[in-house]
């Protein structure tokens, strides 16, 4: 399990990198469409790197 959260958690990172380049670049995009794109691929990331199932 600890592989698990230490491969998500260097995902979170990345992306979280890749947003901080982006408001230094000004790159305009919606708040809430990127808010939810966001969070839409960390959930999916999530479910993919611990195997998740439906109804668990």
């Amino acid at each position: 399990m600890d592989e698990k959260i230490r491969k998500y958690l260097q995902w979170l990172d990345s992306k979280c990198a890749e947003a901080e380049r982006a408001k230094e670049l000004c790159l305009d995009f919606s708040y809430d469409d990127g808010r939810g794109d966001a969070y839409g691929r960390a959930k999916g990331e999530f479910i993919h790197i611990f195997d998740v199932k439906d109804g668990e």
